[in-house]
């Protein structure tokens, strides 16, 4: 399989080989066409290949139940990482929230503000403990 080409554009091309071939006179077994196509895959197909290898019969499995089989995991990888990205996308998003301070108002003012906010947080402290 060439680089940036797609399962359907490689079996395209392995289907005209094959046709070659029997035009030819060299028949190929399914199983060995199979394996042929297993051999040849990206890295980035391995776990599928070996999950194919390892729960399929391999003599019987037809070419086609594994082309359906290839686009399908690579439509599902394409899918996870644009899922992922969304998610890493969301989770950047942060809004921060500051608290102003008035420099122009009495100190009483600010202690008051100071206290009732120190007792908010104790009474929600209070509830937290009770649960």
């Amino acid at each position: 399989m060439k680089p940036n080409e797609s399962i359907f554009d490689m079996y395209t091309r392995f289907i005209q080989i094959v046709t070659s071939l029997h035009a030819l006179g060299r028949e190929l077994m399914n199983e060995k066409m199979v394996n042929k196509i297993l051999c040849y895959l990206p890295t980035a197909y391995d776990a599928k290949i070996t999950a194919i290898t390892e729960s399929k019969d391999l003599n019987i499995y037809s070419i086609d139940n594994l082309l359906g089989s290839l686009i399908a995991y690579k439509q599902g990888v394409s899918q996870r990482k644009i899922d992922v990205g969304e998610t890493r996308r969301k989770k950047k998003k942060k809004t921060i929230a500051l608290k102003a301070n008035d420099t122009d108002t009495d100190s009483s003012s600010s202690e008051s503000d100071d206290v009732s906010l120190i007792t908010r947080q104790f009474k929600r402290f209070l509830r937290k403990r009770q649960k």
